[in-house]
């Protein structure tokens, strides 16, 4: 598992889980973005999507 400093923890946490994605996915083309980030209002297939697409096909990394 990844670690991750105290410091930037405590900025991702203030940020928030919309402004860190929206800089994390800002210089990624929109066409590369596939499926959409999920959100708090997605649906459980969405969000599966999501989850496949970065973590299992690692395709943001």
């Amino acid at each position: 598992m990844d670690s991750i400093d105290p410091e930037l923890r405590d900025v991702l946490l203030c940020l928030g889980n919309s402004q860190v994605n929206a800089i994390f996915l800002a210089h990624l083309p929109e066409r590369d973005i596939v499926p959409p980030p999920a959100t708090d209002n997605s649906s459980r297939q969405i969000r599966e999507a999501w989850i496949k697409a970065k973590y299992v096909e690692r395709r943001f990394a």
